[in-house]
């Protein structure tokens, strides 16, 4: 039977947010790639550095997580960050953040790195809240085997633009155990009654196609904004933004975080002189890596 969804998907993609990220081929210096099938015999390689690949988490073909472990790695201090990769929800890998996999394993050696999917929007799949779900079980995962991972099971999330958003509504609204401890949206969405955001044409048809509306109603916009819901579960966070971006504008992270200083979250904006996060140049991923860093001291502990 024709689906109407699939044409407008792909349409639509074109639209609203695409990061046109590329897979980058990293090495990862000094982890050695273990099979997960040895995983009760994680002891065995606590003195190395070790990384477990496309660890299934679920059924769907995206449900899948790459952990990277630092030596002396350690079950009452090591903590995990969690990575999330942008693409509009629709689109986008674990294979597209293996740069910044690569930086944080150098910069943060005595943390332990979660690369993840998630199940994609589809004519078959909606991205809410099945994404934020996914986050969850990820989550569940790796706090059951924290003991063969020799990792403390408390987390801060690192999302790059649409994984920015997962990661911000995430802590606030599915987070209710406090594991997250913070978040880094770079260059995500914050708040989508934006005329900026919304201002495209078939915006409320993306809204409809990415939206479970038996999860949300008829109207998703603010329930889906982390600018409308901060509350006592919401982590301190670390917004990083470019000045002329324009696919999710400056705006969003200002608002958001007069919105957190209110409320009294410990929230800090860092501002470049650039566009979005995948047209950043070195220098400014250097910068954006030592803010996370002071991040993960100060939150991580």
């Amino acid at each position: 039977m024709f689906n109407y969804k699939t044409p407008i998907l792909y349409v639509l993609t074109a639209i609203l947010l695409l990061t046109g990220y590329a897979p980058i081929n990293s090495s990862f210096r000094g982890y050695e790639e273990i099979s997960f099938a040895d995983i009760e015999n994680s002891a065995a390689y606590d003195e190395r550095s070790v990384m477990f690949s496309d660890i299934s988490y679920g059924d769907n073909e995206h449900q899948r997580y790459d952990i990277y472990l630092p030596i002396n790695r350690d079950q009452r201090k090591t903590k995990v960050l969690i990575l999330l990769h942008g693409g509009s929800w629709m689109h986008g890998d674990k294979l597209n953040l293996n740069d910044m996999v690569s930086a944080m394993l150098e910069r943060m050696p005595n943390v332990a790195i979660v690369n993840m999917n998630y199940t994609l929007a589809s004519a078959d799949n909606f991205a809410f809240p099945t994404q934020f779900h996914d986050i969850g079980k990820v989550i569940d995962h790796v706090t059951s085997l924290s003991g063969s991972f020799d990792v403390m099971p408390e987390f801060g999330i690192i999302g790059r633009s649409s994984g920015g958003h997962l990661g911000l509504m995430y802590d606030s609204v599915f987070d209710t155990d406090d594991r997250v401890k913070f978040v880094t949206s770079i260059a995500g969405p914050t708040d989508f009654t934006d005329p900026y955001l919304n201002r495209a044409d078939n915006f409320e048809l993306l809204f409809e196609l990415l939206v479970d509306p038996e999860a949300y109603g008829t109207d998703p916009l603010e329930s889906l904004s982390p600018i409308y819901n901060i509350n006592i579960f919401t982590s301190p966070r670390l917004l990083i933004y470019g000045q002329d971006d324009k696919k999710v504008p400056l705006t969003n992270g200002e608002n958001y975080l007069e919105a957190l200083q209110r409320a009294g979250i410990d929230s800090h904006l860092k501002e470049f002189d650039a566009g979005h996060s995948n047209a950043w140049n070195d220098e400014q991923w250097d910068e954006a890596f030592l803010q996370i860093e002071k991040g993960v001291k100060l939150y991580l502990k």
